[in-house]
């Protein structure tokens, strides 16, 4: 016990002197790397571009006291930004800019890359707000905020000549390669609804509606549709249980409905030491249907599985047995 207690106490003394601590091992104290940041900015960039979030990237990746993390931003329109590591001990002692193998590509190019991002999305965002939509974009996803009800084929259009604009910049964009398409209207008012996308071959290749597992609505919904199952199985006396994994779909012809698809394991059945989302085996699928808005259980249906394909046949093909469409 005692000893597990001082490799504890070791493990935490490292981890302050690798983070907190640096210049002990030689490296450049925070504020010294601050003041060669600003003035390398400066005399390339007459004070155009600045800095925040400075933070010391020491780590055992690297195993470089003086190497910072920051996040440069342009001065006059702030939202230009992009994430820069740099040799603070090299920027001061060479005037040279080491990212220590985390960017080859110079300050410069960056900030241009940046600028361009920057412009592309200014250009969606002002076209978007002449039809009623307002637009904010993150790195993994765009919120799109119709102030009046729009119509399901008017935001599927919107969807698609965007992600058509998207595709066409994707080199030039900052986006993940998972995007999704977050979408709020004045009945949709709780932002539950998004759309998904995959990295395809000449950009993004949209997938299908759903539902927006980070929205502040979401808990809430999981938890009254996890009770609803519960109750309907022991109505029925159905032998299932609930599997961890779960999909859900939205009805992309009125934008009014969703599906909750449960996966279900025998009730008898044994439980693997291994993750059960893999292993456990799915007996049956229930299909729980609900009004998106005021997310009332409009139906439930069961499907039990009696054929023997995989896990992963039914999660890609579980779509199939929908009665609406759920994608552009």
């Amino acid at each position: 016990m005692k000893r597990m207690s001082y490799i504890a106490i070791l493990i935490i003394l490292i981890a302050i002197l690798m983070l907190g601590c640096g210049r002990l091992f030689g490296g450049m104290s925070k504020d010294r790397a601050a003041v060669t940041l600003e003035q390398y900015l400066t005399e390339r960039f007459q004070k155009k571009l600045s800095f925040e979030n400075l933070n010391r990237f020491f780590n055992e990746g690297n195993m470089n006291p003086n190497m910072f993390s920051v996040e440069i931003f342009d001065q006059q329109y702030p939202k230009i930004r992009f994430a820069l590591h740099f040799d603070a001990k090299k920027m001061k002692e060479e005037d040279l800019l080491d990212q220590g193998g985390y960017q080859e590509r110079s300050l410069k190019e960056m900030y241009t890359e940046a600028k361009t991002d920057y412009t592309i999305k200014q250009h969606i965002t002002e076209q978007l707000e002449n039809k009623g939509i307002l637009t904010n974009f993150e790195y993994y996803s765009v919120n799109l905020n119709f102030t009046t009800t729009p119509s399901s084929l008017f935001i599927k259009n919107t969807i698609s000549e965007l992600l058509n604009t998207m595709n066409q910049n994707r080199d030039t964009l900052y986006c993940g390669g998972y995007f999704k398409f977050n979408i709020k209207t004045p009945l949709l008012s709780h932002s539950l609804l998004q759309g998904e996308t995959i990295p395809g071959i000449e950009g993004w290749d949209f997938t299908h509606f759903t539902i927006n597992t980070k929205a502040e609505a979401y808990t809430k919904l999981q938890s009254k549709i996890n009770l609803d199952i519960i109750a309907y199985l022991k109505q029925s006396q159905a032998s299932y249980r609930l599997h961890p994994t779960s999909k859900t779909y939205v009805n992309a012809d009125t934008f009014d409905e969703a599906v909750w698809i449960q996966f279900l394991s025998d009730q008898n059945g044994s439980r693997s030491k291994e993750p059960v989302a893999w292993n456990e085996p799915i007996t049956a699928v229930l299909l729980v249907f609900f009004d998106l808005e005021t997310q009332k259980i409009l139906r439930m249906e069961l499907h039990p599985l009696t054929d023997s394909r995989t896990f992963e046949e039914y999660w890609a093909k579980v779509d199939q047995i929908l009665p609406f469409t759920t994608t552009l």
